[in-house]
């Protein structure tokens, strides 16, 4: 059962998230593509409960801040 909360995105984020989505407003596949973002982060958190531990380590290295290292 779905549990429809208010959740607060800062403009920017928003409006870029539903340009790369390619809706143009908050619809089904704006809500599937941020579900899935937040389905994919949980996952990648050490130790979260009812996740096995990520091999993470390709993926944070990929997605690490250009001009930092990981590591």
């Amino acid at each position: 059962m779905p549990h429809p909360i208010p959740l607060h995105l800062p403009d920017d984020v928003f409006i870029s998230l539903v340009d790369q989505v390619g809706e143009g407003w908050f619809g089904p596949k704006t809500e599937a593509v941020l579900c899935q973002l937040i389905r994919d982060w949980v996952a990648e958190q050490s130790g979260a409960p009812g996740h096995p531990e990520p091999d993470a380590a390709p993926a944070a290295a990929a997605r690490a801040t250009p001009g930092t290292t990981s590591g």
